[in-house]
């Protein structure tokens, strides 16, 4: 197709050295899942495998209700909510106790084997005595599983909207009269960024044409600016980045990069500044007795632990 649209530009006479550049949130048709039943599923996947190949005796007998047609249900959908906590706990021991059955090389090549070891690392975190117990929320990455039949599918926060799966990036070729022909398509999980997109597009130009790109804020930036310059590429963006931006978040000083916080808007310095490539985003710590008193705690989206207050936000803010 794209090459297609090298031949449909030519005939149509459109401006080849003018792109336009946006993306699209493509949503996953998996379930959506909350936290036990992710952990459930791939647990019962654990349990089915050993069924399906026979080996019954690998499955401990406090296992084999995953069997059951209507444990499913009974556990996610029919306990009482306080129960929930318990019940997580529980499924964890299982996985973590699954884990350990499957750990020898012949089960290397199971998916069911990959999925378990996955989710025990994003969900779980070991207390002092070395039990495996659920992580809070905040510590959830994005791209940490969402539905074991969907195991690519990340999720993203976009525009105030929640959602999980992937996002399209589309490249148009813009003509003099107003019609445009797509020239490029890139695809990734949610949690990959406009800007890292912008950085791909760039990377990939040959530099022997000019071009000037039109785009929204969110593909902005000082390295994305000075890579397209020295590819001969003019990247315009607009100051539009979706969602309105918070002014308590806009008055935290950031270095010029935007990978480290200097200080808050109450002039206080962070104990630690940790950005992640990722998700283009930063993890600030700060001392507790200069946060209790904040007047927006909230806006900073900030989290109090026993001595500290740490926050979470994008670069782009």
């Amino acid at each position: 197709m794209m090459d297609l649209s090298d031949v449909y530009g030519k005939y149509l006479k459109l401006n080849s050295n003018l792109k336009r550049m946006d993306s699209l949130m493509i949503a996953s048709n998996a379930k959506r899942m909350s936290r036990l039943e992710i952990v459930y599923t791939v647990a019962a996947k654990a349990v089915r495998l050993f069924d399906r190949l026979g080996m019954h005796e690998l499955i401990p007998s406090k296992m084999k209700h995953y069997l059951q047609a209507d444990d499913h249900n009974d556990v996610i959908y029919y306990r009482k909510s306080d129960d929930v906590l318990g019940h997580l706990e529980q499924t964890i021991s299982d996985a973590a106790a699954l884990r350990e059955i499957m750990a020898d090389d012949q089960w290397q090549e199971f998916e069911e084997r990959r999925l378990l070891i996955r989710v025990l690392i994003e969900q779980t975190s070991e207390d002092s005595t070395g039990t495996l117990k659920p992580k809070d929320t905040a510590n959830i990455r994005p791209d940490s599983l969402q539905n074991p039949s969907d195991p690519d599918a990340t999720y993203r926060r976009k525009d105030g909207k929640d959602h999980k799966g992937y996002v399209g990036n589309i490249v148009e070729s813009v003509g003099e009269k107003g019609c445009t022909l797509i020239k490029d398509v890139s695809y990734a999980t949610n949690s990959h960024s406009d800007s890292a997109f912008c950085k791909e597009y760039i990377d990939q130009h040959d530099g022997t044409s000019k071009e000037i790109m039109l785009t929204d804020g969110a593909y902005s930036g000082s390295e994305n600016t000075k890579l397209a310059k020295d590819k001969g590429i003019e990247l315009i963006t607009t100051a539009l980045l979706g969602a309105k931006p918070d002014p308590v978040i806009a008055s935290f000083k950031l270095t010029e990069d935007g990978r480290q916080v200097l200080h808050c808007p109450m002039n206080h310095e962070p104990i630690k500044c940790t950005y992640y490539d990722k998700i283009e985003s930063c993890r600030v710590i700060f001392e507790k007795k200069h946060c209790e008193r904040c007047p927006h705690p909230k806006a900073a989206k900030s989290r109090f632990n026993v001595n500290r207050l740490s926050s979470w936000f994008q670069e782009k803010w």
